[in-house]
């Protein structure tokens, strides 16, 4: 029995019941849906049930006529109704209520009751004036015990429902979740709640300019932080979106001007220390998402061949389909895409001039084929005052973060793509799969390598440092110390994921290289087997839409389907024994363990001679079970060999943990 007709005949079960409350019939349904159990028709069951109603009943002579009557009938389900009415003898409880509802029902007059007493006379038959008035009465006082009864349920719901959309017409949908009107405490804004401070407030017009400046600063201290001033106070939001102030009007003209630039960024304080973070520090993860979704095909190409007012467009998008939407500040994020990568971005920064790197940052920018993934970067509007914290300098460490972990999405998404191709692989029977064997593991120690870098980047590095920083502003006392706090917060996390060692950045560099054109290659590998899966489908597609198959075309496609394996395993093992794609996938496995040794050595020994603590976890997250461990330390023994013997008899040797 389908859902549709379980939730029917509850429907019906209840009307019949004339039941009234507050649990309508979805509540039984699945209670229903839950709880049953299938019944199996047997003569037996049928049998003992009829026997069982036959004892109970006071005329069983006539429940056993009835019963042979709408059996020679062939009635639908007559033996499951007759088993749930055996059933339904047992239980004493459900027998008493349903005595009790057939007396409540017996007493409420009903329609029918009332519409069977109305006798109407032929319709030969012409009515005359007084059996004509007779029955107006009639109908009038059935319809007034209609009215004053109580409804059935249907009615009452289908009442509510059209009070309700003739309420909600033309009503717009809230921007944000009900909650945040109905707590406004939480909200983490301004209260709705009025303001009951009994404080004595000197008029600020009577105090001479020094100290209304003082007190006035004092007040957007406070109006920045969420509390209402003396000579400051909050209005509730018109429309939900913009906030207005109400300033003492006998403020000083010149100090209230300065005030009416400041109080913009006063009204939606709650979001403006969020809202950097969201999109720079990758804190909104569906906004994400959503881009690189609808930019991934754009973001392929290469700089000079990206419109940029598409990319702007598609921001939008993204912006408009994700929870970023109910940020204010969303319309200040812009697309900019940089002249150079990100590791000349930093040897820039860092103002670096050996030979090697001075040439490569004079290099013309158009001589560097940069892919859009590469030179992709958000760009942000700050305005006035904000923009005393958040400079062009702070913009561009932001803009440092932001690549280097968007380049580790992207390469993460890569290498996802490859997981899906590799499933979809594993459908054909390959004669030789040792190499297939080694691209999975490779793929799978790659996949690792990224989530790792990124988890510690975002809740090891950015997370705790960002809760340091929100802790160090509630003690700041002047604008000084509020940049430098955020000015620390930056150099903290460009530190500790790598960005001011341009050493560690160049092989952390080449590892995603290596990921790329590994992802590349197994691409390049499903993309043969998916055209030939292709060609397969459009075959039956097109016999499909000749009809339905015969018995010889079934025969015909189950042949196809077995020479067509056959010939993907004899075009994979050809593949991997003209390309020598075995000896490929040895090729990016000995490089990407090279590198990545390189690195974890790296790590060691700047953890171990600069104190970096914070950088010896990537070790511990990606060494979690000691798989590279024997090889750091053959590799740290080969250093202190090499090192010993230059040093001199009384000075120790320094190794790496």
């Amino acid at each position: 029995m389908s859902e549709f007709r379980i939730h029917h005949d509850v429907n019906e079960l209840i009307s019949l019941l004339g039941v009234h409350g507050s649990e309508g019939a979805e509540l039984y349904t699945d209670l229903l849906q839950k709880n049953r159990t299938p019944y199996v028709t047997t003569s037996v069951s049928a049998h003992s049930a009829k026997v069982k109603i036959a004892e109970f009943s006071r005329t069983p002579e006539d429940f056993l006529k009835k019963y042979e009557e709408l059996k020679s009938k062939n009635l639908r389900n007559l033996d499951p109704l007759v088993y749930l009415l055996s059933k339904l003898t047992e239980d004493k409880e459900t027998l008493q209520y349903l005595q009790q509802n057939a007396k409540d029902r017996a007493e409420i007059p009903t329609i029918s009751a009332a519409a069977s007493s109305l006798a109407l006379p032929p319709g030969s038959s012409k009515i005359s004036m007084q059996e004509l008035e007779e029955l107006r009465r009639q109908l009038g006082s059935v319809t007034a015990s209609t009215t004053s009864g109580p409804q059935p349920v249907e009615v009452q719901r289908k009442q509510l429902r059209d009070k309700l959309n003739k309420k909600n017409v033309g009503q717009p949908i809230p921007v944000f979740p009900q909650w945040v009107y109905e707590r406004p405490t939480l909200t983490g804004d301004f209260s709705s709640l009025s303001n009951t401070s009994t404080d004595v407030t000197v008029p600020i017009g009577t105090l001479p300019l020094p100290a209304q400046e003082a007190s006035i600063v004092e007040d957007l201290l406070y109006v920045l932080i969420g509390v209402d001033g003396r000579y400051i106070t909050s209005q509730p939001i018109a429309g939900r979106h913009i906030r207005s102030f109400i300033v003492d009007s006998n403020l000083d003209m010149s100090i209230k001007e300065l005030v009416s630039r400041i109080l913009p960024l006063a009204s939606s304080y709650s979001t403006v220390t969020r809202s950097i973070k969201h999109y720079f520090l990758m804190d909104q993860g569906d906004f994400f998402v959503h881009f690189m979704d609808l930019t991934e095909e754009e973001l392929k190409k290469k700089v000079e061949d990206i419109i940029p007012t598409r990319l702007e467009a598609l921001l939008e998008l993204a912006l408009r389909m994700s929870t970023a939407n109910t940020d204010p500040f969303k319309d200040d994020l812009k697309i900019e895409l940089m002249p150079h990568d990100l590791i000349t971005q930093l040897l820039r920064v860092l103002a670096i001039e050996t030979r090697q790197e001075k040439a490569l940052i004079n290099v013309d920018p158009t001589e560097l084929e940069l892919s859009g993934l590469e030179a992709f970067s958000f760009d942000y509007i700050v305005k006035w005052p904000l923009s005393l914290i958040i400079s062009r300098k702070a913009l561009t460490r932001y803009q440092m973060l932001f690549r280097h972990m968007f380049y580790c999405k992207h390469v993460e998404r890569l290498l996802c793509n490859v997981w899906i191709g590799n499933k979809a692989a594993k459908q054909f029977s390959l004669h030789s799969a040792k190499w297939f064997a080694g691209a999975f593991t490779l793929r799978q120690r790659m996949l690792n390598f990224v989530q790792n870098i990124q988890y510690y980047m975002m809740f090891e590095v950015m997370e705790p440092t960002w809760h340091i920083l929100e802790k160090s502003l509630k003690l700041a006392s002047n604008i000084d110390d509020v940049l430098g706090y955020h000015t620390s917060f930056l150099d903290n996390c460009l530190k500790d994921c790598m960005l001011t060692n341009p050493e560690l950045l160049k092989m952390f560099s080449k590892l995603m290289s290596v990921c790329v054109m590994f992802t590349n290659c197994m691409q390049r590998f499903t993309q043969s087997m998916q055209l030939e899966t292709e060609m397969q489908r459009l075959t039956l597609e097109h016999g499909t839409m000749m009809g339905p198959p015969t018995q010889s075309e079934k025969t015909e496609e189950a042949m196809k389907k077995k020479l067509t394996s056959k010939f993907l395993a004899e075009h994979v093992d050809a593949f991997q024994s003209s390309t020598g794609f075995e000896s490929t996938i040895n090729n990016f496995d000995n490089n990407f363990s090279i590198h990545l040794m390189e690195l974890l050595d790296k790590l060691s020994m700047y953890s171990a001679n600069d104190c970096e603590h914070n950088i010896i976890n990537i070790i511990y997250r990606l060494d979690f079970n000691g798989f590279y461990t024997e090889r750091l330390k053959r590799i740290s023994a080969e250093r202190s060999q090499k090192i010993s013997p230059q040093m001199g008899p009384g000075r120790p040797s320094v190794a790496p943990p």
